[in-house]
């Protein structure tokens, strides 16, 4: 591969620094001076690429050349307590490559602006690891093991001018195209992580993608690699990125149409896998095309992760020593390593999206069963009928507006009932308040009486404290008799 050369850029002409961000560096260049440090110090990556798309950079990543970034930082901190500059935060974040932290880091915020001081380094990887061998790097090699070339640009304070050391960073940056440094199959074997970085970023920016690239992505040996050396806390961490990005649905399209889809929502380890299979691509491309049409819900991301997992509704795990549970919570939580909480929420709205289709195809008007489905789905019920809805069409119906538009009505009718807030409802009579007035036991059946009076208030959203004793004293009535 014949070298590209690098490309350097005034700042002046492709960038503009806020007021924090020149009194930051004019304090890092009088440091170096003062202090008189032979180094050159180099904003790195991300910060670099947003403020040549005019965006406003957060991470500020200091690279430094022959010197450690905590030598570094230990020499800053003495600077600025000599000028009485306050600073704040300093701590050292050790490497920890089972953490995927490859190189020790410190941090140190000054004038309230959090940064990140780390030497340039080159990365080498064996076959079977994802664990690389650091050594200190030229510019040219730490932009070189970067993941594409618009992260891989540098500002150098010192000079205040951009630098592209791979030669197509600028240009890419220009035509809106996400590239690798090195040749992909390359790049992507070194750290497999980086095929979902590379979709996270051009659905991000909205950038198309090198046809070598994609090409490299869909390379057997770079999923096998993917599946061996990327532990399942990072494959969460970025697909949570990529679902929390507004473009999150186009960012599933992608991992669908490059054939990674399955490699990210993948079944547990220690999950028979001749018990279960992994969606076929149709299933997939049927359930974010009926998505695309929907969006009733504002937890875009949560309706994202749960469509995901359609294909395995009632699928069910059965492990040593343990109770069986949905493969759906497996999943997010073994396979993502997401929260608690969203394995709560997956499990239980997935559980009941053939309950809700059920009522739909029979166009239930009952405010009670409406009631407990609403309370069933949670504070998430109106997400459960656009799960059900693409069910519905998963299952065989027919996947065109009128069924889009027959779910859109079932749940219009049932803010018409007055329930949309249902899942929240507590009893208008208490515990205490059944067993005072029926002189029935704490226990079984005061459950089964609150159960009666929520299903009262499913029919009578308006009822009043009075006219539910009402209820609850004509319904025990009948009970005894």
């Amino acid at each position: 591969m014949t070298p590209i050369p690098s490309v350097t850029r005034p700042a002046r002409d492709c960038l503009t620094l806020n007021e924090l961000e020149r009194k930051l560096f004019g304090l890092l260049r009088e440091c170096c001076v003062r202090l008189e440090l032979d180094v050159t110090l180099r904003v790195a990556g991300g910060w670099v690429r947003d403020k040549l798309l005019g965006l406003e950079g957060h991470d500020c990543d200091i690279a430094i050349d022959r010197m450690m970034g905590q030598q570094f930082a230990e020499r800053l901190r003495f600077f600025l307590e000599q000028h009485d500059i306050p600073s704040s935060a300093y701590g050292v974040i050790q490497a920890n490559p089972e953490r995927s932290k490859h190189l020790e880091t410190a941090t140190l915020t000054i004038f309230g602006h959090p940064i990140d001081f780390a030497n340039l380094r080159s990365e080498t990887y064996s076959d079977d690891s994802r664990i690389p061998i650091v050594q200190f790097g030229t510019p040219l090699q730490d932009a070189q093991r970067r993941d594409i070339t618009i992260n891989a640009l540098f500002y150098n304070i010192h000079t205040e001018e951009v630098e592209d050391f791979c030669g197509t960073g600028f240009a890419d940056l220009e035509e809106q195209i996400i590239r690798t440094p090195l040749p992909p199959r390359e790049t992507l074997m070194d750290d497999p992580l980086r095929l979902l970085r590379v979709i996270r970023f051009a659905t991000r920016f909205q950038f198309r993608t090198d046809a070598a690239l994609e090409r490299a992505i869909q390379d057997e040996e770079v999923d096998a690699a993917f599946r061996n050396k990327i532990s399942r806390e990072r494959v969460g961490t970025e697909l949570d990125k990529i679902l929390r990005d507004k473009h999150a649905l186009e960012g599933l399209q992608m991992m669908h149409r490059l054939r990674v889809f399955n490699l990210v929502f993948d079944l547990p380890a220690g999950v028979d896998r001749t018990n279960y299979s992994l969606p076929e691509d149709a299933t997939i491309g049927t359930i974010l095309r009926v998505y695309r049409r929907l969006g009733w819900s504002s937890n875009r991301r949560l309706a994202l992760l749960c469509a995901a997992l359609l294909p395995h509704v009632g699928e069910m795990v059965d492990r040593p020593r343990r109770m069986p549970e949905p493969l759906v919570g497996c999943i997010v939580r073994d396979s993502l390593k997401f929260t608690n909480q969203d394995v709560a929420d997956v499990t239980q709205l997935v559980a009941q999206v053939d309950r809700v289709v059920a009522l739909v195809e029979t166009n239930c008007q009952d405010a009670r069963l409406l009631g407990r489905l609403v309370r069933s789905l949670g504070r998430h019920w109106l997400l459960g009928y656009e799960l059900a809805c693409i069910r519905h069409i998963l299952l065989g119906g027919i996947d065109d507006e009128t069924t889009v538009h027959r779910y859109e009505a079932a749940t219009k009718r049932v803010a018409a009932l007055g329930l949309q807030d249902a899942h929240s409802w507590r009893g208008l009579l208490s515990g205490r308040d059944l067993h005072e007035l029926l002189g029935v036991a704490q226990g079984p059946q005061i459950g089964l009486l609150i159960n009666e009076l929520l299903d009262w208030q499913y029919e009578h959203p308006d009822g009043t404290r009075d006219e539910a004793v009402k209820h609850i004293l004509h319904y025990s009535s009948t009970q005894n008799t």
